[in-house]
């Protein structure tokens, strides 16, 4: 199944990855994560994530838009917007080959949160490629990319594909009933 948008283990790949990044915006993606590193300092950034045509691999010099999103340790202030159109407007000055760049600014806590787990979890899973996390002084990840594999798993309930062929979970038929008040 490898090769046909699922990992070896069977479970939703990522869509991207810095490894496919064409070389024309390289260099884009260098100043966008010392920009936001710049910006973000003093443990307010989680991690960052690229997504779309850049990180797929399939981006158009002059025409492709560079796409994040940052993961912040608590809800975006009005600061933290100011400082993503800073760097929004600063890269699509300073770089000709994109036509814009668009940051979406979330809580870490609200990308992890069970509401969205299968939104923007799952977008943050499968479409997102990290591009920047904090490190310890050891250079070992202290906070990496936001763990994926729940809604990577979630995305493909019911079914879960392995060696080819697809398997239904077993389940009661009151597994996903919520006892109603009066019970």
């Amino acid at each position: 199944m490898a090769g046909r948008g699922l990992d070896v283990e069977g479970w939703i790949a990522r869509e991207g990855a810095l490894s496919r990044v064409p070389a024309a915006f390289a260099g884009v993606v260098d100043a966008a994560r010392a920009r936001i590193a710049e910006s973000f300092d003093g443990g307010r950034l989680h991690s960052a994530y690229i997504y779309g045509s850049i990180p797929r691999g399939t981006a158009i010099l002059g025409v492709s838009d560079l796409d994040l999103l940052l993961a912040l340790r608590t809800e975006p202030t009005e600061a933290d917007r100011a400082a993503a159109t800073s760097i929004e407007q600063d890269l699509d000055r300073s770089f000709p080959q994109i036509d814009g760049v668009g940051i979406l600014l979330f809580s870490a806590r609200t990308l992890l949160s069970e509401l969205e787990r299968h939104d923007l979890g799952f977008f943050v899973a499968c479409l997102c490629t990290p591009c920047w996390a904090t490190t310890s002084p050891t250079n070992s990840p202290a906070t990496g990319p936001l763990p994926c594999s729940p809604a990577r798993r979630t995305a493909t309930s019911p079914l879960r594909f392995r060696g080819g062929a697809a398997r239904q979970p077993k389940r009661t038929l009151t597994s996903n009933v919520r006892p109603s008040a009066g019970s």
